[in-house]
This record gives structure tokens, sequence and C-alpha cells, in this order.
């Protein structure tokens, strides 16, 4: 199981190092034609369509290094009751679950509606369905890690006084 992991966590980054590469130098030589007169039709959409999958892929990394953006103010009053505070964090990984188990669900019935109704984008005629398998890739990433997330969690409620460790060290 920590080998289906760390596979998923290094083609994920890789991904994203591939594509925080390949869009800089798409945009610039966006730029560039167009300043010597020559633009070309697909950088622009290219650019914008590598950036989705960015953004997906940059919010399950973001889960999975529990570096999403939160509200932590009651997170901190809890920061001395080492049980209340695993309860809340549990209950909040399970709300996080169910929003992304919610966005799986749409995502994937987004792509169902592409594959009756095909479209493709005007400049490159790209199949539409690329561009929004980044949401369904994305949310089933961020589902997953919060699964994950949930089941440590768990753990620690049930045995407080473990040390469940799953980012670099830190106490989850």
């Amino acid at each position: 199981m920590k080998f289906i992991g760390k596979l998923l966590n290094q083609t994920e980054d890789y991904l994203l190092i591939i594509l925080m590469t390949v869009m800089p130098i798409v945009i610039f030589l966006q730029i560039v034609l167009r300043i010597t007169g020559s633009p070309l039709s697909w950088t622009e959409e290219t650019a914008r369509y590598m950036f989705l999958w960015v953004i997906y892929l940059g919010c399950a990394r973001g889960v999975r290094n529990h570096t999403e953006l939160s509200v932590d103010m009651l997170r901190q009053l809890l920061k001395k009751d080492g049980r209340a505070r695993a309860v809340y964090d549990l209950i909040t990984a399970i709300l996080c679950a169910v929003f992304a188990a919610v966005f799986v669900r749409y995502s994937v019935a987004m792509i169902e509606n592409l594959i009756v109704y095909p479209k493709y984008s005007p400049a490159c005629q790209y199949n539409m369905i690329i561009v929004y398998m980044s949401s369904v890739v994305g949310s089933i990433l961020m589902l997953i890690r919060y699964l994950t997330t949930i089941y440590k969690r768990i753990l620690l409620v049930i045995h407080p006084q473990r040390n469940i460790c799953d980012n670099g060290g830190e106490a989850v």
C-alpha cells in the first residue's frame, strides 16, 4: 500500500513539475511571437488548460501536505486538549471528504455529459474531456488523501497518546 501511495505522490509531483516548467515556456513563446507579429493560435489555449491541471493537482498536493486553506481559530483554542483537538480535526477531515466526494460525483457527471455530447476547444480542437478530466483526477486525489487523513485521525482519537505522523515527522 505504501508503494502505491509513493507512486501516486511521485506521479503527481512529476506532472506538476512538467506542467509548471512547460506552461511558462509556452506563454513566453506566445509573448515573443506576438511581439514579432506572428502569434501562434494554440499557445494561449494550451497554457490555460495546463493551468487548470496545475490548479487541481496543486489542490490535491495541498491536501496531501496538509497545507490547504483553513480557519484554525477554534483549533488553536483546543491546542491544550489533545483529544478534543483530534476530534475537531477528524470532523474537519470528514467534512472536507464529503465535499471532495460531491466534487468527484459532479466532475464525473460532467465527463459523462461530454462523452454523450462531445465538445472541442475553439483554437486547438482539443477534446474537452482531456481538460475537464483535471477536475476528476484532482478531486479523486483529494478524496483519497482525505480518507487517509480520516483513518489516521480516527486512530489518534482512539489512541491519543500515539504520535501518528504522516507529514515529515509532524504529528497529525
